[in-house]
């Protein structure tokens, strides 16, 4: 089973990549989720799609 994300959880791209916040996570009627996240980028605001399971979460110590 895919790891559960929490609205307000700091995420990266299992690839790489700056450091999100979880904004929502959508269940679809197909049984698919999405995790919608939200990041800034030289300081404009970037949001985009994920899918579960091509996130990580960030521990406490990496947020710093």
């Amino acid at each position: 089973m895919a790891e559960q994300w929490k609205e307000g959880e700091v995420v990266r791209l299992k690839s790489g990549g700056p450091k999100m916040i979880v904004d929502r996570v959508v269940h679809y009627s197909d049984d698919s989720t999405s995790v919608y996240c939200v990041w800034f980028d030289d300081n404009k605001k970037q949001e985009c799609n994920f899918p579960p399971n091509g996130l990580e979460k960030i521990t406490e110590a990496e947020v710093g």
